[in-house]
Protein backbone atom coordinates (compact mmCIF):
# COMPACT_ATOMS: atom_id res chain seq x y z
CA UNK A 1 0.00 0.00 0.00
CA UNK A 2 1.25 3.10 -1.10
CA UNK A 3 -1.64 5.56 -0.24
CA UNK A 4 -3.36 5.28 3.53
CA UNK A 5 -6.29 8.25 3.32
CA UNK A 6 -8.67 8.40 6.66
CA UNK A 7 -8.94 12.33 5.87
CA UNK A 8 -12.27 14.05 6.92
CA UNK A 9 -13.81 11.56 9.28
CA UNK A 10 -15.09 11.34 12.79
CA UNK A 11 -12.19 9.03 13.73
CA UNK A 12 -10.97 9.72 16.87
CA UNK A 13 -8.89 8.03 19.92
CA UNK A 14 -5.33 7.86 20.00
CA UNK A 15 -3.02 6.86 16.51
CA UNK A 16 -2.20 2.97 16.72
CA UNK A 17 1.18 2.81 17.83
CA UNK A 18 2.44 -0.49 15.54
CA UNK A 19 -0.13 0.19 12.75
CA UNK A 20 1.91 2.88 10.85
CA UNK A 21 4.75 0.70 11.34
CA UNK A 22 3.65 -2.22 9.02
CA UNK A 23 2.87 0.33 6.38
CA UNK A 24 6.53 0.69 5.23
CA UNK A 25 6.07 1.26 1.62
CA UNK A 26 3.12 3.95 2.64
CA UNK A 27 4.20 6.98 0.42
CA UNK A 28 1.13 8.97 1.69
CA UNK A 29 -0.72 9.35 4.90
CA UNK A 30 -3.49 11.58 4.94
CA UNK A 31 -5.23 11.77 8.63
CA UNK A 32 -6.42 15.64 8.94
CA UNK A 33 -9.27 16.64 9.83
CA UNK A 34 -10.87 13.84 12.19
CA UNK A 35 -10.72 13.99 16.20
CA UNK A 36 -7.61 12.18 16.81
CA UNK A 37 -5.92 12.56 20.39
CA UNK A 38 -2.79 11.84 21.75
CA UNK A 39 0.65 11.88 20.57
CA UNK A 40 2.10 11.06 17.58
CA UNK A 41 3.69 7.38 16.89
CA UNK A 42 7.39 7.64 17.16
CA UNK A 43 7.51 5.09 14.62
CA UNK A 44 6.11 7.30 12.00
CA UNK A 45 9.80 7.29 11.97
CA UNK A 46 9.58 3.79 9.67
CA UNK A 47 8.35 5.28 6.98
CA UNK A 48 11.12 5.63 4.96
CA UNK A 49 9.14 5.95 1.58
CA UNK A 50 6.66 8.82 2.94
CA UNK A 51 6.46 11.61 0.83
CA UNK A 52 3.06 13.22 2.22
CA UNK A 53 1.86 13.19 5.79
CA UNK A 54 -1.21 15.63 6.72
CA UNK A 55 -2.77 15.06 10.20
CA UNK A 56 -3.81 19.04 10.76
CA UNK A 57 -6.75 19.50 12.20
CA UNK A 58 -7.12 16.74 14.98
CA UNK A 59 -6.68 17.39 18.93
CA UNK A 60 -2.86 15.49 19.08
CA UNK A 61 -0.22 16.13 21.78
CA UNK A 62 2.66 15.89 23.39
CA UNK A 63 6.20 16.55 21.32
CA UNK A 64 6.77 16.17 17.62
CA UNK A 65 8.22 13.02 17.42
CA UNK A 66 12.24 13.76 16.49
CA UNK A 67 12.31 10.50 14.59
CA UNK A 68 9.83 12.37 11.51
CA UNK A 69 13.79 13.65 10.53
CA UNK A 70 14.37 10.11 9.67
CA UNK A 71 11.88 10.39 6.65
CA UNK A 72 13.89 12.28 4.50
CA UNK A 73 11.91 12.05 1.08
CA UNK A 74 9.38 13.48 3.08
CA UNK A 75 8.43 16.60 0.83
CA UNK A 76 5.05 17.92 2.57
CA UNK A 77 4.20 17.45 6.47
CA UNK A 78 1.15 19.51 7.60
CA UNK A 79 0.64 19.25 11.66
CA UNK A 80 -1.30 22.30 11.80
CA UNK A 81 -4.26 23.04 13.98
CA UNK A 82 -3.20 20.95 16.92
CA UNK A 83 -1.82 21.10 20.72
CA UNK A 84 1.61 19.94 19.61
CA UNK A 85 3.98 21.35 22.18
CA UNK A 86 7.90 21.90 22.76
CA UNK A 87 10.24 22.94 20.48
CA UNK A 88 10.74 22.37 16.76
CA UNK A 89 12.61 19.18 16.53
CA UNK A 90 16.37 19.85 15.44
CA UNK A 91 15.80 16.54 13.21
CA UNK A 92 13.71 18.13 10.53
CA UNK A 93 17.27 19.67 9.20
CA UNK A 94 17.60 16.47 7.90
CA UNK A 95 14.64 16.92 5.68
CA UNK A 96 16.21 17.63 2.73
CA UNK A 97 13.58 17.36 0.42
CA UNK A 98 10.78 19.38 1.93
CA UNK A 99 8.88 21.81 -0.29
CA UNK A 100 5.74 22.19 2.30
CA UNK A 101 6.07 22.81 6.25
CA UNK A 102 2.90 23.49 8.22
CA UNK A 103 3.04 23.79 11.89
CA UNK A 104 0.74 26.98 12.78
CA UNK A 105 -1.54 27.34 15.35
CA UNK A 106 0.11 24.64 18.07
CA UNK A 107 1.60 25.46 21.23
CA UNK A 108 5.25 25.19 19.87
CA UNK A 109 7.80 26.65 22.03
CA UNK A 110 11.30 27.89 21.97
CA UNK A 111 13.42 29.72 18.94
CA UNK A 112 13.18 28.70 15.45
CA UNK A 113 16.00 26.57 14.55
CA UNK A 114 18.76 28.45 12.95
CA UNK A 115 18.86 24.82 10.33
CA UNK A 116 15.87 25.46 9.09
CA UNK A 117 17.32 27.87 6.47
CA UNK A 118 19.56 25.23 4.98
CA UNK A 119 16.61 23.33 3.62
CA UNK A 120 17.21 24.34 -0.15
CA UNK A 121 13.89 22.47 -1.60
CA UNK A 122 11.07 24.86 0.98
CA UNK A 123 8.86 26.76 -0.27
CA UNK A 124 6.60 27.45 2.02
CA UNK A 125 7.26 27.51 5.95
CA UNK A 126 4.34 28.02 8.04
CA UNK A 127 4.87 28.38 12.16
CA UNK A 128 2.70 31.12 13.09
CA UNK A 129 0.13 31.03 15.91
CA UNK A 130 2.47 29.33 18.62
CA UNK A 131 4.71 30.15 21.38
CA UNK A 132 8.14 30.67 19.77
CA UNK A 133 10.42 33.27 20.87
CA UNK A 134 13.80 35.29 21.03
CA UNK A 135 15.65 36.60 17.63
CA UNK A 136 14.68 35.27 14.20
CA UNK A 137 17.97 33.99 13.75
CA UNK A 138 18.14 32.00 10.08
CA UNK A 139 18.18 34.40 7.31
CA UNK A 140 18.74 32.23 3.77
CA UNK A 141 16.79 29.56 2.39
CA UNK A 142 13.05 30.12 2.89
CA UNK A 143 13.45 33.17 5.33
CA UNK A 144 14.50 35.27 2.46
CA UNK A 145 11.59 35.37 1.04
CA UNK A 146 8.87 36.99 2.92
CA UNK A 147 6.01 35.48 0.38
CA UNK A 148 7.19 31.83 1.89
CA UNK A 149 6.90 32.15 5.60
CA UNK A 150 4.47 33.16 8.13
CA UNK A 151 5.05 33.54 11.91
CA UNK A 152 2.72 35.84 12.54
CA UNK A 153 1.04 35.45 15.94
CA UNK A 154 4.26 34.82 17.63
CA UNK A 155 4.59 38.05 20.16
CA UNK A 156 8.00 36.93 21.51
CA UNK A 157 9.73 36.73 18.27
CA UNK A 158 12.09 39.94 17.36
CA UNK A 159 14.52 40.92 15.18
CA UNK A 160 15.15 39.03 11.86
CA UNK A 161 15.10 40.03 8.06
CA UNK A 162 13.75 43.57 8.22
CA UNK A 163 10.80 42.18 5.74
CA UNK A 164 9.51 40.18 8.22
CA UNK A 165 8.83 43.21 10.00
CA UNK A 166 9.23 42.11 13.77
CA UNK A 167 9.80 44.54 16.42
CA UNK A 168 13.50 45.05 17.62
CA UNK A 169 14.87 42.28 20.22
CA UNK A 170 15.10 43.75 23.31
CA UNK A 171 18.28 44.67 25.40
CA UNK A 172 18.17 41.12 27.11
CA UNK A 173 18.16 39.35 23.77
CA UNK A 174 20.82 41.36 22.52
CA UNK A 175 23.12 40.98 25.54
CA UNK A 176 22.17 37.66 25.05
CA UNK A 177 23.67 37.68 21.70
CA UNK A 178 26.79 39.43 22.35
CA UNK A 179 25.47 43.35 20.76
CA UNK A 180 27.16 44.88 23.40
CA UNK A 181 26.51 46.24 27.29
CA UNK A 182 24.85 48.94 26.89
CA UNK A 183 23.23 48.83 23.56
CA UNK A 184 21.28 52.11 22.00
CA UNK A 185 18.06 51.49 20.68
CA UNK A 186 16.22 53.20 17.61
CA UNK A 187 13.29 54.94 18.26
CA UNK A 188 10.54 53.19 16.73
CA UNK A 189 6.75 55.26 16.78
CA UNK A 190 4.66 52.39 17.86
CA UNK A 191 0.95 52.45 18.10
CA UNK A 192 0.97 51.14 21.64
CA UNK A 193 0.96 52.59 24.86
CA UNK A 194 4.03 52.00 25.70
CA UNK A 195 5.45 53.73 23.19
CA UNK A 196 7.12 57.13 24.43
CA UNK A 197 9.03 56.54 21.26
CA UNK A 198 7.62 59.82 19.36
CA UNK A 199 10.86 61.18 21.82
CA UNK A 200 12.96 61.28 18.55
CA UNK A 201 10.69 64.24 17.40
CA UNK A 202 10.96 66.07 20.36
CA UNK A 203 14.85 65.22 22.36
CA UNK A 204 16.31 65.67 18.78
CA UNK A 205 15.19 69.45 19.30
CA UNK A 206 16.05 69.88 22.52
CA UNK A 207 19.82 69.04 22.10
CA UNK A 208 19.70 70.60 18.60
CA UNK A 209 19.48 73.89 19.23
CA UNK A 210 21.79 73.91 22.19
CA UNK A 211 24.48 71.75 20.34
CA UNK A 212 23.98 73.25 17.17
CA UNK A 213 27.56 74.38 16.70
CA UNK A 214 28.52 71.15 15.93
CA UNK A 215 25.84 69.22 14.98
CA UNK A 216 23.77 71.79 12.38
CA UNK A 217 24.79 71.65 8.78
CA UNK A 218 23.20 75.03 7.82
CA UNK A 219 21.39 77.60 10.40
CA UNK A 220 18.36 77.90 7.37
CA UNK A 221 17.47 74.38 8.14
CA UNK A 222 17.88 73.80 11.85
CA UNK A 223 14.52 73.03 12.68
CA UNK A 224 14.15 71.30 9.50
CA UNK A 225 16.32 68.81 11.42
CA UNK A 226 14.96 68.64 14.33
CA UNK A 227 11.75 67.05 12.61
CA UNK A 228 13.15 63.73 12.34
CA UNK A 229 12.71 60.78 9.68
CA UNK A 230 10.51 58.74 12.03
CA UNK A 231 9.57 54.95 11.00
CA UNK A 232 6.55 53.39 11.72
CA UNK A 233 6.17 49.57 12.54
CA UNK A 234 2.77 48.43 14.75
CA UNK A 235 2.97 45.19 13.68
CA UNK A 236 4.10 43.02 16.66
CA UNK A 237 5.87 45.14 18.28
CA UNK A 238 7.24 44.15 21.89
CA UNK A 239 6.22 47.03 24.39
CA UNK A 240 9.09 48.46 26.34
CA UNK A 241 8.93 50.74 29.31
CA UNK A 242 12.31 52.63 29.45
CA UNK A 243 12.24 53.64 33.07
CA UNK A 244 14.23 57.26 32.66
CA UNK A 245 14.01 59.17 30.25
CA UNK A 246 15.87 62.40 30.18
CA UNK A 247 18.18 64.37 27.99
CA UNK A 248 21.44 62.44 28.64
CA UNK A 249 19.94 59.39 27.68
CA UNK A 250 18.76 60.18 24.10
CA UNK A 251 21.76 60.87 21.64
CA UNK A 252 21.84 61.85 17.67
CA UNK A 253 24.06 60.18 15.03
CA UNK A 254 25.43 61.50 12.42
CA UNK A 255 22.09 61.41 10.70
CA UNK A 256 20.26 63.34 13.15
CA UNK A 257 18.40 59.75 13.86
CA UNK A 258 17.86 59.65 17.42
CA UNK A 259 19.03 56.94 19.73
CA UNK A 260 17.81 55.88 23.80
CA UNK A 261 20.50 54.42 25.43
CA UNK A 262 21.03 53.54 28.95
CA UNK A 263 18.66 51.04 29.33
CA UNK A 264 18.80 50.04 32.63
CA UNK A 265 16.03 50.36 34.21
CA UNK A 266 13.84 49.13 30.81
CA UNK A 267 11.37 46.53 30.97
CA UNK A 268 9.10 44.80 28.76
CA UNK A 269 5.87 45.76 29.02
CA UNK A 270 3.52 43.19 30.23
CA UNK A 271 0.45 41.17 28.14
CA UNK A 272 -3.00 43.17 28.98
CA UNK A 273 -3.88 40.38 30.82
CA UNK A 274 -0.97 39.99 32.94
CA UNK A 275 -0.90 43.18 34.04
CA UNK A 276 -4.22 42.84 36.54
CA UNK A 277 -2.70 39.71 37.99
CA UNK A 278 0.88 41.15 38.59
CA UNK A 279 1.64 41.30 42.16
CA UNK A 280 4.86 42.51 41.79
CA UNK A 281 6.00 45.25 44.08
CA UNK A 282 9.49 46.85 44.73
CA UNK A 283 8.25 50.08 46.94
CA UNK A 284 12.17 50.96 47.88
CA UNK A 285 13.17 51.35 44.30
CA UNK A 286 13.29 54.37 42.80
CA UNK A 287 12.50 54.60 39.14
CA UNK A 288 14.01 57.22 36.93
CA UNK A 289 15.66 60.56 37.53
CA UNK A 290 14.35 63.59 39.46
CA UNK A 291 12.43 66.35 37.74
CA UNK A 292 11.29 63.62 35.06
CA UNK A 293 9.70 61.00 36.82
CA UNK A 294 6.38 60.88 37.40
CA UNK A 295 4.35 62.03 40.33
CA UNK A 296 3.68 59.27 42.94
CA UNK A 297 6.82 57.53 41.45
CA UNK A 298 9.28 57.98 44.39
CA UNK A 299 9.56 55.66 46.94
CA UNK A 300 8.02 56.91 49.61
CA UNK A 301 4.48 57.07 47.88
CA UNK A 302 3.93 53.28 47.77
CA UNK A 303 0.63 53.50 49.10
CA UNK A 304 -0.70 54.54 45.84
CA UNK A 305 -2.43 52.51 43.46
CA UNK A 306 0.43 51.15 41.59
CA UNK A 307 -1.88 50.37 38.11
CA UNK A 308 -2.61 53.83 38.08
CA UNK A 309 0.48 55.38 38.93
CA UNK A 310 2.97 52.89 37.71
CA UNK A 311 4.95 52.86 41.30
CA UNK A 312 7.02 49.84 42.51
CA UNK A 313 8.55 47.33 40.14
CA UNK A 314 5.83 47.05 38.02
CA UNK A 315 6.68 49.24 35.41
CA UNK A 316 4.25 51.13 33.06
CA UNK A 317 3.93 53.47 30.35
CA UNK A 318 1.93 56.26 31.32
CA UNK A 319 6.01 57.08 33.85
CA UNK A 320 7.50 57.43 30.57
CA UNK A 321 4.68 59.70 28.68
CA UNK A 322 5.00 62.15 31.79
CA UNK A 323 9.10 62.35 31.66
CA UNK A 324 8.36 62.91 27.38
CA UNK A 325 6.24 65.48 28.10
CA UNK A 326 8.71 67.28 30.30
CA UNK A 327 11.30 66.80 27.97
CA UNK A 328 9.16 68.49 25.62
CA UNK A 329 8.77 71.54 27.72
CA UNK A 330 12.45 71.24 28.50
CA UNK A 331 12.89 72.07 24.58
CA UNK A 332 9.77 74.85 24.33
CA UNK A 333 11.01 76.62 27.24
CA UNK A 334 14.70 76.30 27.85
CA UNK A 335 14.31 75.77 31.22
CA UNK A 336 15.18 72.23 33.17
CA UNK A 337 12.33 71.10 35.75
CA UNK A 338 15.15 71.21 38.23
CA UNK A 339 16.08 74.61 37.81
CA UNK A 340 15.35 76.89 41.58
CA UNK A 341 12.34 78.81 40.20
CA UNK A 342 10.67 76.26 40.63
CA UNK A 343 9.44 75.81 44.20
CA UNK A 344 6.78 76.00 46.35
CA UNK A 345 4.23 74.27 44.34
CA UNK A 346 5.42 75.95 40.83
CA UNK A 347 7.02 73.47 38.56
CA UNK A 348 7.55 73.28 34.64
CA UNK A 349 4.53 72.10 33.78
CA UNK A 350 2.18 74.55 36.09
CA UNK A 351 4.57 77.04 34.49
CA UNK A 352 4.24 76.50 30.91
CA UNK A 353 0.15 75.36 31.57
CA UNK A 354 -0.38 79.24 32.59
CA UNK A 355 1.29 80.76 29.92
CA UNK A 356 -0.97 78.61 27.22
CA UNK A 357 -2.34 80.20 25.02
CA UNK A 358 -2.11 84.07 25.10
CA UNK A 359 1.41 84.34 26.92
CA UNK A 360 3.00 81.10 24.78
CA UNK A 361 5.72 83.37 23.12
CA UNK A 362 6.44 85.15 26.28
CA UNK A 363 7.49 81.62 28.25
CA UNK A 364 9.29 80.12 24.52
CA UNK A 365 12.96 80.06 24.48
CA UNK A 366 14.40 83.09 22.75
CA UNK A 367 16.64 80.72 20.74
CA UNK A 368 14.13 78.40 19.43
CA UNK A 369 11.92 81.48 18.43
CA UNK A 370 14.41 82.95 16.37
CA UNK A 371 15.57 79.63 14.74
CA UNK A 372 12.20 78.83 14.19
CA UNK A 373 11.18 82.27 12.61
CA UNK A 374 14.73 81.99 10.21
CA UNK A 375 13.80 78.51 9.42
CA UNK A 376 10.39 79.07 8.32
CA UNK A 377 11.86 82.30 6.08
CA UNK A 378 13.72 79.56 4.01
CA UNK A 379 11.58 76.68 3.98
CA UNK A 380 8.23 78.60 3.10
CA UNK A 381 8.44 81.81 1.80
CA UNK A 382 4.40 82.21 1.92
CA UNK A 383 1.71 83.14 4.57
CA UNK A 384 2.26 84.28 7.48
CA UNK A 385 5.08 83.40 9.10
CA UNK A 386 5.04 84.78 12.74
CA UNK A 387 1.68 83.16 13.02
CA UNK A 388 2.47 80.23 11.81
CA UNK A 389 5.62 79.96 13.66
CA UNK A 390 3.38 81.01 16.92
CA UNK A 391 0.70 78.49 16.28
CA UNK A 392 3.65 75.72 16.15
CA UNK A 393 4.74 76.59 18.86
CA UNK A 394 1.71 76.81 21.13
CA UNK A 395 1.02 73.18 20.00
CA UNK A 396 3.87 72.00 20.94
CA UNK A 397 3.60 73.46 24.28
CA UNK A 398 0.22 72.35 24.37
CA UNK A 399 1.41 68.59 24.13
CA UNK A 400 4.08 68.80 26.46
CA UNK A 401 1.53 70.08 29.03
CA UNK A 402 -1.08 67.09 28.38
CA UNK A 403 1.86 64.45 28.65
CA UNK A 404 2.90 65.59 32.27
CA UNK A 405 -0.57 66.04 33.78
CA UNK A 406 -0.17 64.60 37.32
CA UNK A 407 -2.69 62.16 37.30
CA UNK A 408 -2.12 59.05 34.22
CA UNK A 409 -5.55 59.26 33.07
CA UNK A 410 -5.26 62.75 31.76
CA UNK A 411 -2.46 62.21 30.15
CA UNK A 412 -2.01 62.96 25.90
CA UNK A 413 -2.58 59.39 24.59
CA UNK A 414 0.71 58.26 22.36
CA UNK A 415 -1.39 58.07 19.62
CA UNK A 416 -2.90 61.52 19.63
CA UNK A 417 0.73 62.92 19.92
CA UNK A 418 2.17 60.98 16.82
CA UNK A 419 -0.81 62.57 14.69
CA UNK A 420 -0.94 65.86 16.16
CA UNK A 421 3.46 66.16 15.52
CA UNK A 422 2.76 65.16 12.14
CA UNK A 423 0.28 67.44 11.46
CA UNK A 424 2.42 70.29 13.36
CA UNK A 425 5.36 69.06 11.01
CA UNK A 426 3.16 70.04 7.72
CA UNK A 427 1.39 73.64 9.26
CA UNK A 428 5.39 74.60 10.05
CA UNK A 429 6.55 74.01 6.74
CA UNK A 430 3.58 74.65 5.05
CA UNK A 431 3.23 72.06 2.98
CA UNK A 432 0.81 68.65 2.84
CA UNK A 433 -2.93 68.14 3.17
CA UNK A 434 -2.80 69.19 6.91
CA UNK A 435 -0.53 71.82 6.63
CA UNK A 436 -2.22 73.98 3.84
CA UNK A 437 -5.55 72.91 5.58
CA UNK A 438 -4.64 73.93 8.90
CA UNK A 439 -2.60 77.27 7.35
CA UNK A 440 -6.01 78.41 5.98
CA UNK A 441 -8.43 77.51 9.13
CA UNK A 442 -6.44 78.13 12.18
CA UNK A 443 -4.39 80.99 11.64
CA UNK A 444 -6.55 84.24 12.80
CA UNK A 445 -6.67 86.87 10.65
CA UNK A 446 -4.10 89.94 10.96
CA UNK A 447 -3.85 92.50 13.65
CA UNK A 448 -5.37 89.59 16.17
CA UNK A 449 -2.66 88.36 19.13
CA UNK A 450 -4.99 85.53 20.18
CA UNK A 451 -2.92 82.74 18.15
CA UNK A 452 -2.80 79.30 20.67
CA UNK A 453 -6.00 78.76 21.15
CA UNK A 454 -7.88 75.53 20.09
Amino acid sequence: METLDLNHNKLSGSVPENVIGHFNQLRSLYLQQNSFTGSLPADVGQLKNLNDLLVSDNNLSGEIPRELGICSVLEYLDMARNSFQGKIPLSFSSLRGIQFLDLSCNNLSGTIPKELQHLSALLTLNLSFNYLEGEVVPSGGVFKNVNGISITGNKKLCGGIPQLQLPPCSVVESAKHGKGKYPSIKIIIAISIAGVSCLAFIVASVLLYRRKKTIMKSSSTSLGYGFLRVSYNSKQLTPIVHGDLKPSNVLLDDDMVAHVGDFGLAKLLPEANDIMSSDQTSSRLMMGSIGYVAPGTLPYVFFLDPKKYGLGGSMWPQGDVYSYGILFLEMFTGKRPTEHMFLDGLSLHSFSKMALPEQVMEIADSNLVGESGEAINNIANHGDVEGRMQHCLASIARIGVACSEESPGDRMDIKDVVMELNIIKEVFLGVGIHGERHIRMQLPAEGTSHLGGD
